[in-house]
């Protein structure tokens, strides 16, 4: 099954919408009446019992396999469990079933407000009832439709699919959805042995899709833009599991490089500037001098960079670590923490240390590239490592450059950081990386314990 929920203000519409459309038939409802008229204004009554709630309205479509209809017992049973699911079971609401299309579906239409004046939350619905619908498959014998975050491509829209069945009603061949063609020669550029995105980019244009960079007044690129047959998607809408991001391709095996890649990003650059008059060599010196960018690079799915790092860096800690020994002997001390300090909270970090921790860390747990038995080791930006010492929880952040350590920061568990050596202009920039759109290194809950 393949469900949809959306939000509304106004229960009239809706209502005239599922009941007196052609074909349609009630299904089930806890309403009094028997008329679209008596069925909206019962449900529009229940508005005043909570004057804040903006959107009362909830409406959830459930479409079937085509030649799947269940009986209508078995369909009321679904009903129920979806409601439930979505904790609706004590609201007021009306389903029923629709047969125009080559596929049976079915609508509910509820009131998000309860009897008690209280409102159902709508956090993460539409994922929520993928869920639901998931387990209700199983309880029917239904056929299984996987979830959304478990496919690799995004599905073509409504109107897209209507053009499709006109076209068959029509007796013409459908063609393909531009978006599943688009897809289609995403990943056929991405299979290419040994590429890179610049190469990338010019296998798309070279089947007539246009490949757009978003970047900023201030040089950062915020995001990519397919376009094709006249039709623009953004990368994030493309794709579930993993998408043609500047990230996301990395992960699929496309090597990316800020220094050699950033004049293809300055040629397919756009921004939201009505007249951007910049040039390609004004727009490719910006991208190469934000900070920002280094964050485009993975470094545990990135075969370029992983290979700087095993030669320069790595290898200096395995077998051993004599050219950086020097500068990491005073800080790697032998005596443990001591529990009066192991807590984390009498450092006093200031906010962007504490920014800066969480991403060093997050990049230790996915990213670790050292098989040394007392150290972690991970690229959190080019050319900056930070290394984690664990027999005395000391955590350093580095540039490396000719095998060469320069060390920015080391802080010890629970004590104030021993070099910081930041630039006011740097500890601005870890301070607002939360709020950089086109950064993810932050999400989650991973954090030294610093």
């Amino acid at each position: 099954m393949i469900g949809k929920i959306g939000k509304g203000k106004g229960f009239a519409g809706l209502t005239k919408y599922i009941l007196e459309k052609e074909a349609a038939e009630l299904l089930c409802t806890n309403l009094a009446g028997e008329t679209p008229q008596d069925f909206y204004r019962q449900l529009s009554a229940t508005r005043q019992l909570n004057h804040r709630v903006q959107s009362p309205v909830s409406h959830i479509s459930i479409s079937f396999a085509p030649g799947e209809k269940p009986d209508n017992a078995t369909l009321e049973q679904i009903v129920a469990g979806t409601l439930t699911g979505m904790g609706l079971e004590n609201n007021l609401y009306f389903a029923a079933t629709h047969a125009d299309r080559n596929h049976f579906h079915l609508h509910i239409a509820a009131s998000r407000i309860t009897l008690e004046g209280k409102c159902v939350s709508d956090w993460w619905d539409k994922r929520r009832l993928e869920k639901v619908l998931r387990g209700l498959e199983k309880q029917f014998d239904l056929t299984p439709v996987p979830c959304s975050w478990e496919v690799n491509r995004a599905a073509p829209s409504t109107g897209q699919k209507r053009r499709m069945m006109r076209e068959q009603e029509q007796d013409t061949p459908a063609q393909p959805a531009v978006i599943d063609q688009l897809q289609d020669a995403i990943e056929e550029a991405i299979a290419l042995p040994d590429q890179n995105f610049t190469s990338y980019v010019q296998a798309l244009e070279a089947r007539g899709i246009t490949v757009g960079a978003k970047v900023t007044r201030e040089g950062v690129v915020d995001g990519l833009r397919y376009e094709m047959s006249g039709i623009r998607f953004a990368a994030s809408k493309l794709g579930h599991a993993q998408k043609p991001t500047i990230p996301g391709l990395q992960k699929q095996g496309i090597s990316f490089e800020l220094e050699t890649d950033a004049p293809t990003l300055a040629r397919i650059a756009y921004s939201n500037q009505r007249k951007d008059r910049r040039s390609p060599e004004t727009i490719e010196k910006l991208i190469k001098a934000n900070p920002a960018n280094r964050n485009l690079l993975i470094p545990g799915h990135h075969r370029n960079q992983q290979s700087k790092l095993n030669s320069s860096f790595i290898a200096t800690l395995e077998p051993d670590y004599n050219l950086v020994l020097d500068d990491l002997e005073p800080l790697l001390i032998t005596d443990t923490p001591s529990a009066s300090t192991a807590t984390g909270y009498a450092a006093n970090r200031e906010d962007w240390e504490k920014r800066l921790l969480s991403a060093a860390r997050q990049q230790l747990v996915s990213a670790n590239i050292s098989n040394h038995p007392d150290f972690e080791v991970a690229a959190i930006s080019q050319c900056r490592y930070t290394i984690h010492h664990l027999p005395t929880q000391m955590l350093v952040i580095s540039d490396t450059s000719f095998n060469q350590l320069h060390i920015r920061y080391a802080a010890r568990q629970g004590e104030k950081a021993k070099i910081n050596n930041f630039s006011d202009m740097e500890k601005s920039y870890w301070a607002n990386l939360e709020v950089n759109s086109s950064q993810s290194i932050l999400q989650g809950n991973h954090q030294l314990e610093l």
